[in-house]
């Protein structure tokens, strides 16, 4: 895994980093996705909101068609972005079309319904295809169907990383130690 690769402002980026992880199912990488973070910023499956980043996604990363972080799993037929700074906006619906930015290869999504190997299932992650169009895909692999173990591409900007533990509880005990020391001193 190589360093991530900045989309700078000074070429009409948004001063995120992107990079890839994985391979693993959707559903995994993005649990993955959101335990790293990267110069104190957090990291999410990339959401893409415009043409210009979409091309620089794809034009990065496309070649692995990796998964990115858009899903329709909690409304079938509304597809979210469902994690950093865009989590929960909606991007499209099958009522609607295009709501802020999508970029759909023909025919999709697909929404189609199949045996996953172990259960029956819609498809409803996201998935960025090698030309930077978009697929829906299911989250597990079927011999039959395309394999989804693969490659996601992870973002880092917008969202803060969340304190570890540790850090919590060094805080924690730097405060209680402060209130303990004023009380020690209003006794005296």
């Amino acid at each position: 895994q190589a360093a991530p690769i900045q989309w700078s402002s000074a070429i009409g980026g948004n001063d995120h980093w992107y990079d890839l992880i994985g391979p693993a199912y959707w559903e995994d990488v993005k649990i993955l996705a959101e335990s790293q973070s990267y110069l104190g910023m957090q990291g999410y499956l990339a959401t893409i909101t415009s043409a210009a980043e979409n091309a620089f996604v794809a034009g990065n990363f496309g070649g692995s068609e990796p998964w990115i972080g858009g899903s329709d799993k909690d409304e079938e037929g509304v597809w979210r972005w469902r994690g950093g700074p865009e989590d929960g906006q909606i991007f499209w619906t099958s009522t609607l079309g295009t709501v802020t930015y999508a970029n759909w290869a023909s025919g999709e999504p697909s929404n189609t319904y199949a045996w996953t190997g172990w259960s029956w299932e819609y498809e409803n992650n996201l998935q960025m295809l090698a030309d930077g169009t978009w697929n829906d895909l299911h989250n597990f692999y079927s011999a039959w169907n395309y394999p989804t173990w693969r490659v996601a591409v992870i973002e880092y900007g917008g969202l803060t990383s969340i304190p570890e533990p540790s850090t919590l509880f060094l805080l924690g005990s730097g405060i209680a130690g402060l209130a303990g020391l004023r009380r020690w001193e209003v006794r005296k």
